[in-house]
């Protein structure tokens, strides 16, 4: 059965149907009214085909909704994400399925400093292989890590998703720069599975000509891929939530009636990543409530739709070290998400404001992971649940429960035991030394590491994988993406890999 699917009774709703009608007709007026900037000629001449008043002076379009609403009727409501390994296949759908993912950031963090830097190429390989070691993650996200030191940044993460797919062979998600995509996308069709990849409008309403470059290449080649457009309230779309929410509506909404127009049926999925400004220092606010409140709102609306969307902000926090800022800052998202119905969550990993991350935060936060997937599992209400025949049977104090069958065979199934919480009594904790939960991370960390045998790619894989890379190698050398300096230090790096 493929991971993600799961039974829910109920939704966590933020919007009364009143209010999500109104977003929804406010969505449809804005792509009427203002429509979208598309910077490619062929896809606004496809939107003129399709009925759409084009102007191509201005490189705009507006879309009726009937053109919106075709494209939403296109689009599959439940499709497979293929992992390298057949038994690591994820189902997407809406409202029915939740996968959790690590969260990204650009350099790991030294654990008794909180410095950033970025890791060694050892260190980029092992996150992989924590990932692979965690049951309770889905899928590595996209990055975690932009690449390794040594490495060109055109290569980054293209050595990233290699060293994925060599660590795990569990489902792939990545981000691209430049064209890198093409070489990641050929690397995973050599190993018979998808890659998830990103593309991102320009909130507002902005479809530039690289986005949909990408956006008719992941057409063309049926690759499973997330529209994403960022908005900041009061920078990239009105301050109000309401506003944001209508107008990030509106770019998803255009986004999927483009991709469906080009390829109806193809596995685009919505993504939310509302960002709230911190008007004193310039730089966006991680974990706010009203980022939340929009991402639920968000969520509520594609459940309508009945598409798989995508949520990104509880991947992160404003803390800078593994604290408790960074527990409840991220914690509160991401339940407060899953009970909204997302249907993919990047959390785990993820530190300080998409700029840090470490594998034994996504350790710590598996546990999170598996409380979460508790409460989603919900109270079984059933005669063997309810258990009146047995309450009869027992009777009155001081009878008890403890020694029935009934109790040994629910106690457990109805309770959440995670692996690193400290439960114990004070005095055991004495005695065991005052083990923090940094410490206990580590440790598991550690026997992921040396524990379970590692994941191996097959030889004929391995093989597929190094043709990619030496192709995009070559392809960046010639370039002039990758200068001869850069060249001898990258050699360096992957010398010390010792694959």
């Amino acid at each position: 059965m493929p991971r993600g699917r799961i039974k829910r009774d109920t939704y966590l709703n933020v919007l009364s149907e009143k209010k999500e009608n109104r977003i929804h007709e406010a969505s449809l007026e804005i792509l009427e009214k203002t429509g979208v900037m598309v910077q490619d000629e062929e896809t606004l001449s496809r939107l003129e085909g399709e009925g759409c008043s084009v102007d191509y002076k201005t490189q705009t379009a507006k879309m009726d909704e009937s053109f919106i609403m075709k494209g939403l009727k296109r689009h599959p409501k439940e499709f497979l994400l293929r992992a390298v390994d057949p038994d690591q296949d994820c189902c997407l759908t809406s409202g029915n399925s939740l996968l959790v993912t690590t969260s990204p950031g650009m350099s790991t963090v030294d654990l008794d400093t909180w410095e950033p830097r970025l890791p060694l190429p050892g260190e980029y390989y092992e996150y992989m292989r924590v990932i692979h070691g965690l049951e309770e993650i889905d899928l590595p996200g996209s990055f975690p890590w932009a690449g390794f030191q040594g490495v060109p940044e055109c290569m980054r993460l293209i050595e990233g998703f290699a060293a994925k797919v060599r660590c795990s062979g569990k489902a792939l998600w990545e981000g691209s720069t430049m064209d890198n995509y093409k070489f990641m996308v050929s690397m995973a069709g050599k190993l018979g599975a998808d890659v998830w990849m990103n593309t991102n409008p320009t909130s507002p309403l902005t479809f530039s000509k690289d986005t949909m470059e990408q956006m008719k290449y992941f057409c063309e080649n049926d690759v499973v891929f997330t529209l994403t457009s960022g908005p900041i309230p009061g920078v990239s779309s009105p301050a109000t939530l309401a506003g944001t929410l209508a107008l990030n509506n509106a770019d998803i909404l255009a986004g999927n009636a483009i991709a469906q127009m080009y390829a109806p049926g193809c596995r685009c999925m919505a993504g939310g990543m509302i960002l709230t400004l911190n008007m004193h220092t310039g730089a966006p606010l991680f974990a706010n409530a009203a980022s939340y409140l929009s991402e639920a709102a968000f969520v509520q609306m594609w459940r309508r739709y009945r598409i798989p969307c995508v949520t990104n902000s509880p991947g992160w926090s404003n803390a800078k070290s593994i604290d408790y800022q960074a527990a409840y800052e991220t914690s509160t998202g991401f339940l407060m998400l899953a009970l909204a119905g997302a249907s993919v969550i990047p959390y785990a990993g993820g530190l300080t404001a998409e700029l840090t991350a470490h594998p034994v935060k996504a350790v710590i936060d598996a546990d999170v992971v598996r409380m979460v997937r508790r409460i989603l599992e919900g109270i079984a209400v059933e005669n063997e649940t309810l258990a009146v025949s047995l309450i009869d049977e027992i009777g009155f104090a001081p009878a008890s429960y403890l020694a029935e069958e009934h109790t040994v065979d629910w106690y457990k199934r109805e309770r959440c035991d995670l692996e690193l919480a400290d439960t114990d009594t004070i005095s055991g904790w004495l005695e065991k030394g005052k083990p923090t939960l940094i410490e206990k991370g580590k440790e598991k960390m550690d026997r992921l590491l040396l524990g379970a045998p590692a994941y191996r790619l097959r030889p004929g894989q391995e093989n597929a994988v190094k043709e990619v890379l030496e192709e995009a190698r070559a392809y960046y050398r010639e370039k002039g993406a990758i200068q001869p300096e850069e060249w001898k230090a990258y050699k360096r790096a992957l010398d010390a890999l010792e694959l």
